[in-house]
């Protein structure tokens, strides 16, 4: 295959559509800090969906490290069943204690909740994205061989 070819099976984005607004299994792929023009931390994370008709397609949450979205960490937190308080003297210590936590937690899968938010940029275009609205972690199931709930026989 010649370079033109290989580029062309590649295939361009095509034209991005956000994912229905509903309910996904989703594993975490990627959590990474980056900096802001500011020099604002932020932690942005990437989910890819693992079941249904968009098995495959990426989600992303991103936020700053401003306390005013420490909401959007602490939910992220809760979903990873931590317990208590994250490390740190204050608000930025704790929020990247939580960001090095997530990136400890790539592969494991999450329950995402989503929502698509549809808007007009600056030159009139109208455009839609998804936006992940929770983050909860996955049941658990009981192996196979598990003893069945309720009351067990007299052996």
């Amino acid at each position: 295959m010649n370079k033109q070819e290989t580029w062309d099976s590649w295939g361009g984005m095509g034209p991005s559509t956000p994912v229905p607004a509903g309910n996904y299994v989703a594993k975490l792929n990627e959590c990474k800090l980056t900096y802001d023009n500011d020099g604002t931390a932020r932690t942005e994370l990437t989910f890819i969906i693992l079941e249904g008709e968009h098995t495959g397609r990426y989600l992303w949450l991103d936020y700053p490290h401003l306390p005013k979205f420490g909401f959007l960490a602490r939910m992220m937190w809760d979903a990873c069943v931590m317990q208590g308080m994250p490390e740190g003297d204050n608000p930025e210590q704790m929020l990247l204690t939580m960001c090095r936590t997530f990136g400890d937690m790539r592969g494991r899968p999450f329950m995402l909740t989503t929502s698509v938010r549809t808007y007009q940029t600056s030159n009139g275009e109208t455009k839609s994205r998804s936006n992940i609205k929770k983050v909860a972690p996955v049941n658990q199931q009981a192996p196979q061989n598990a003893a069945p709930a309720g009351d067990a026989p007299a052996w």
